[in-house]
């Protein structure tokens, strides 16, 4: 499975039928790309963690 997020996904609609149609010729396995749920939160909430991680240490 891919999970895809951050400020790329808010342009999905320009690329991701073309993503996913390389990936399903490059191999025989089964692919899943899917839309990360937190969309383009996911930066800023990475840097929470990492904030609340080093202010534990």
């Amino acid at each position: 499975m891919i999970v895809i997020g951050g400020g790329l996904i808010d342009t999905a609609d320009l690329w991701w039928g073309r993503l996913d149609k390389t990936l399903r010729e490059m191999t025989r396995k089964p692919i899943i790309i899917e839309k990360a749920k937190i969309g383009n939160r996911v930066g800023i909430i990475g840097a929470a963690y990492l904030a609340k991680g080093i202010e534990m240490i």
